[in-house]
Order: structure tokens, then C-alpha cells, then sequence
């Protein structure tokens, strides 16, 4: 199982009222989460497709929070947000699974991170979900209020 059915899995399991709820002021709601998501996987991959067509690539890095105001992540809707970023995981795995195995170590050059490979990328996409599943499963628990 791909971590793609994880997050739509947990998507199914958050309750519509708390779409919009920010448990941490710093980070995303789970609206802005998958619109978020949903926007960063064509990124993702045309960065991977970047690296093993130009020599030298350089990766262009963007501010997030910023993209998020620009791209107006919290009035997307939900489900849509979710059709977007399962379509848009399905062509990035589709191009990693035809990768030729050489294409695996060809290099980029990241700004913060400096040179990283194909395979550094799809490890970053992975690590990227983990991120943002952990975060989404915050929403899961029950709220309490503590005792007096």
C-alpha cells in the first residue's frame, strides 16, 4: 500500500467539522493539508524529471506558507483536494516505477541541501507523507477538555 491510500484513509476518518480546526498555529489545517499536498506532488515530480533530463538542474524552492495564501489552500474543497493529489501520486509513480535503474543516482542541486539524487527525492516525497500523516493523525483523537 502506497502511503497515498493512507492519507485518503484518513481523510474518510476526520470528522468534517475539524477540516479547518489548527491544532498548532505553525502548522497547516487539515484542509490546507491535502490542498497542500495535492499542489506539492507535480513539484515533486517535475523536479525528478528535471534532474534526469538537465545537466546541471537546479531545484527551485519555494515558500510554502506563502504558496499556500497564494493558492488559497483553505477554501479548496476537501474531496476535491483528494481526487487532485491521488491523480497527481498516481503519474509520480508511474514515472518512478519506469525509471531506468541509472536514472536512480542522476543529481541535482538543491540551494539548502546542495547535491541530491533521484533517489534522495523520492525518499524526501516519502518522508514529506510521514510529515503529514503524523500531523493528520492528531485529528483523530478525541478532544478533551482537562478537569477543574
Amino acid at each position: 500500500m502506497h502511503s497515498m491510500h493512507s492519507i485518503v484513509r484518513i481523510f474518510d476518518l476526520i470528522p468534517p467539522e475539524r477540516m479547518n480546526q489548527r491544532r498548532d498555529p505553525e502548522r497547516f489545517t487539515p484542509r490546507q493539508v491535502i490542498a497542500h499536498l495535492a499542489d506539492w506532488e507535480s513539484v515533486f515530480r517535475e523536479r525528478m524529471v528535471g534532474t534526469i533530463q538537465g545537466k546541471p538542474y537546479e531545484i527551485k524552492t519555494f515558500d510554502e506558507g506563502q504558496r499556500a495564501i497564494d493558492n488559497a489552500y483553505h477554501t479548496i474543497d476537501v474531496s476535491q483536494s483528494l481526487e487532485r493529489f491521488s491523480s497527481e501520486r498516481l503519474k509520480t509513480l508511474s514515472f518512478i516505477e519506469l525509471l531506468p535503474a541509472e536514472a536512480w543516482n542522476e543529481m541535482a542541486l538543491h540551494p539548502e541541501y546542495g547535491a541530491i539524487t533521484v533517489m534522495d527525492q523520492v525518499q524526501n516525497l516519502t518522508a514529506h507523507d510521514v510529515y503529514h500523516i503524523d500531523q493528520l493523525l492528531e485529528y483523530l483523537k478525541e478532544e478533551t477538555v482537562g478537569t477543574w
